[in-house]
């Protein structure tokens, strides 16, 4: 679908250290579509493989559905604010506009939508998806499964897409304070 297509995909691979300060420059760019760490976006990947099998008509409420008993257990708990009752409902908008274009959609798809419609949810007016690029930074995976996550969102288009890697030498970080 050419309304989903974005100029790129770049998933953070850094450092928890350095990634509040790395999510902190690219906040607010004007071409830059990301979210803030929530139960979607830290399990974008299954969610989205799963959502792909599923007809369009029962996407969204499967989100929900997923997103509110997922949110209950363990850490995911302080993200349920997130998601207040004005929020959840432009995200449904948004993602409803694509939805009944097409009866199935990709994982990759589903990646993209869902990131547009996050955008919208917060009040984002998004002029030209061509123009922008996506970051995602899943916290909870390993880091070489980050390339995989890479393949997997440019097998089905020509997107170009990165991985970016920063880490924090902490011989730098302590300076002076490390000499004998």
């Amino acid at each position: 679908m050419p309304e989903l297509e974005v100029k790129r995909i770049v998933i953070g691979s850094i450092d928890i250290k350095v990634a509040i300060f790395f999510k902190g420059i690219l906040d607010n760019h004007p071409q830059i579509l990301m979210m803030e760490y929530c139960y979607i976006s830290e399990n974008f990947y299954s969610l989205c493989i799963r959502l792909s099998t599923e007809k369009s008509e029962n996407i969204l409420s499967l989100i929900w559905k997923l997103n509110d008993a997922e949110c209950v257990y363990g850490y995911h708990y302080e993200w349920l604010a997130e998601w207040e009752d004005d929020k959840r409902r432009r995200f449904s908008e948004s993602m409803e506009k694509y939805l009944g274009k097409k009866e199935v959609f990709t994982s990759q798809e589903l990646f993209v939508m869902m990131h547009i419609a996050y955008a919208e949810a917060w009040g984002r007016n998004l002029d030209n998806i061509s123009d922008m690029i996506i970051y995602w930074e899943p916290h909870s995976v390993v880091r070489p499964q980050l390339e995989k996550y890479a393949e997997w969102l440019c097998r089905e288009c020509a997107l170009e897409g990165y991985v970016i890697n920063m880490i924090r030498d902490e011989f730098k970080r302590r300076g002076s304070g490390l000499s004998s």
